[in-house]
């Protein structure tokens, strides 16, 4: 029968799936976990990351050879204001390491 569904119920669908994940898959102290997914469907893309992962939508254009990256998803780095409130709100604690020397 394939998918079917709203654009609506897909993306509350995939946010779901996310959420559900982060609540019951193990935790380590140390560090968190990172996940991507491209879900085509008919004639649009979904796009659903968690962590500092990345992923890329490109289009290879045959006649010219020539190759365009459209969209690229934003990795949920802790160094990022938004990033490091979201996690701290949920009672995470977000450590940086110390660069240089």
């Amino acid at each position: 029968k394939g998918l079917q569904g709203t654009v609506e119920e897909i993306s509350q669908a995939l946010t779901e799936t996310f959420i559900e994940l982060d609540e019951t898959a193990p935790a380590e102290e140390s560090g968190g976990c990172t996940a991507s997914v491209v879900l085509q469907h008919g004639p649009k893309v979904y796009f659903a990351n968690a962590g500092d992962s990345r992923s890329f939508l490109v289009v290879y254009r045959g006649k010219t050879a020539t190759v365009e990256i459209i969209y690229v998803t934003r990795e949920d780095k802790p160094d990022l204001e938004d990033e490091r409130e979201r996690v701290e709100s949920r009672g995470g604690q977000v450590y940086l390491p110390l660069r240089g020397t």
